[in-house]
């Protein structure tokens, strides 16, 4: 038994020597391969740069260069000779090219249809190549794809494409190419195929798609759908519609994931004071969705922006009205600015969709500005009322609503309005009680992802005021957590301001992200009516930077952001906390 013991173990012993040893018998007998053409080096792909020395034929090789020479139509090209230098532990092929061959005629063969449709729809096509062309395997192929997108947009989805094999004549160097191709049916919308949904009525989700029946069916026509879908909040994730044949009928398959309907978002801020002491301010907003009509959202949010400073905003919208790519709502805005004074707006918005990733924008609104007249206390507004009417337009394609990874999203808004000062106190500063204003107001953000996990989202964000003379409700309010971040909330009053910044955001998972930000911009606040010091007028550039995560969790997405401007130091910077949840 002892015995048999020892002679196992030698055993043992004498395989886990000799297998390395194998490995690198093997190794050695691998040798470097690479060729020449027409005397010129060339490389073989990683995968084919090692050769086994006993292996005389060298199949993979050879397959390899004859493909690259018939690829660009070198069709009486050769490989002449090996030469293997084993001391050396290299191997060369020797090749030669011969005539690039033309293209004598370049045929398109339509199988499948009527004779009397062939003509037409081969009319509507014209290739690139034509007679006389070299012949290249690329452009082949990338005509063939082009083949393939102009009949998709004709409605026919069904393309197929089959190359039959080259007929090269060596001698002349001159090769024929025919394309035998199916266009398959033009189809049309007879129907549609939904997911069971708990949260949304089915007919609603097939209107807000934009397709309806009949309708043919296209590239444009199912990412508009998918568009479409992913533009109405409603859903966690859309997927591009699906064709399915059934019965005789040509059905599109909607892959959506319904999301929560309902949102509560709250937002609470951490902002130190100049001096002693901080500030807690906080934002809440409460969205219900498909309240009394389908596609609907009742909006309410509640601001404490600084100390005795609150803002409501209420609003109630409606989408594809009638089923039509119509939308319309009112809203009511209200700020209480501590004891000074008060601002009332309330107004009605329309929206016309021009496409799936385009609206024009048109809204009416009226603004009321309420003085409260305390004595010994600086003016700081005076009562007035004014009419506003705007036009403008919104573009957003992105590839997700809730974590963008590429695309674009603008809006653009211009409002003209007229002005009334009712307050008594106007003839003290100026004779003008009618002021013509002009607003617009404007941003862009875009979405590029240089590599996987890794997004770069950059944007601009402008406002412009002209008038003759401003008061404080004419300003527009920046700075903060919801927008120039490091800086209170609307902390600035502006007439012209323009501002940017870049998130490096770096992908945790489908719904979440951390990022690293910088902000850079300028902004004008005018001298008021009532303000005799045109030193009160303000010309300054700000800057600011900081980090934070958006992370989606069970109960919501939780956001962070600790935020520095150019009056912090690194241990005094602006703190926000909130989480988003549905229900």
């Amino acid at each position: 038994m002892i015995f048999l013991k020892a002679r196992l173990y030698i055993m043992l012993g004498f395989i886990i020597c000799a297998l390395p040893a194998a490995v690198l018998a093997e190794e050695r007998v691998k040798i470097q391969a690479d060729w020449r053409l027409d005397g010129r080096e060339m490389t073989f792909p990683r995968e084919l740069r090692q050769v086994n020395a006993s292996d005389s034929l060298f199949n993979r090789q050879h397959a390899y260069i004859y493909q690259e020479l018939f690829s660009e139509g070198f069709f009486g090209g050769s490989v002449d000779s090996v030469s293997i230098r084993e001391n050396s532990g290299r191997v060369t092929f020797f090749a030669s090219r011969g005539c690039r061959h033309r293209i004598e005629t370049f045929d398109i063969h339509l199988t499948g249809e009527p004779d009397d449709q062939k003509a037409s729809i081969l009319n509507d096509f014209s290739p690139f190549i034509t007679s006389g062309s070299y012949f290249s395997g690329s452009r082949i192929e990338s005509e063939i794809n082009r083949m393939i997108r102009h009949w998709e947009n004709e409605g026919y989805m069904l393309v197929r494409v089959v190359v039959e094999e080259p007929q090269p004549d060596i001698n002349e160097c001159i090769v024929d190419v025919r394309l035998n191709i199916d266009t398959g049916p033009q189809i049309r919308v007879d129907g549609f195929i939904l997911p069971e949904l708990q949260r949304n009525n089915p007919d609603y989700i097939k209107t807000a798609s934009g397709v309806r029946k009949g309708m043919l069916v296209t590239p444009n026509l199912l990412r508009d759908a998918q568009l479409n879908l992913d533009n109405t909040g409603l859903f966690e994730d859309v997927e591009q519609p699906q064709i399915a044949f059934n019965d005789g009928e040509y059905l599109l398959y909607f892959g959506i994931e319904e999301a929560r309907t309902n949102m509560f978002d709250a937002l609470i801020g951490y902002v130190p004071r100049p001096q002693d002491g901080n500030t807690i301010v906080g934002t809440g907003q409460l969205m219900l969705r498909n309240a009394l009509f389908d596609g609907s959202t009742i909006n309410i949010r509640f601001e404490r922006l600084q100390e005795l400073v609150t803002r409501l905003d209420l609003s109630y919208d409606m989408s594809w009205i009638a089923g039509l790519p119509i939308g319309a709502g009112a809203h009511f805005n209200f700020i209480q600015q501590d004891s000074t004074y008060q601002v009332r707006n309330f107004g009605l918005n329309g929206r016309y969709s021009l496409s799936a990733s385009t609206e024009i924008i048109g809204s009416l609104r009226i603004e009321a500005a309420s003085a409260n007249r305390i004595t010994g206390q600086p003016i700081r507004e005076l009562d007035s009322n004014a009419l506003f009417a705007g036009l403008g337009v919104e573009y957003r394609r992105t590839d997700s609503r809730r974590n963008p990874t590429s695309g674009l999203h603008g809006r653009v808004l211009v409002e003209t309005g007229v002005k009334r000062i009712t307050d008594d106190r106007i003839g003290d500063f100026t004779d003008k009680r009618r002021v013509s204003q002009q607003e617009i107001t404007g941003f862009l953000r875009g979405y590029i992802n240089p590599f996987r996990r890794h997004i770069i989202a950059p944007s601009m964000h402008g406002y412009i005021m002209i008038s003759d003379i401003f008061t404080e409700v004419d300003l527009n309010r920046f700075g903060g957590a919801h927008s120039f971040r490091g800086y209170r909330e609307d902390q600035f009053q502006s007439s012209r301001m323009l501002w940017g910044d870049v998130e490096y955001r770096y992908l945790l998972d489908r719904f979440s992200h951390a990022f690293v930000f910088g902000a850079f911009g300028y902004y004008e606040r005018p001298r008021l009516v009532f303000e005799f010091e045109n030193s009160l007028k303000i010309n300054e550039w700000l800057y600011s930077w900081g980090i934070g995560f958006q992370y989606n969790t069970p109960i919501g997405t939780m956001q962070f952001t600790y935020a520095i401007s150019a009056d912090d130091d690194l241990a005094n910077g602006k703190v926000h906390f909130g989480i988003t949840s549905g229900f």
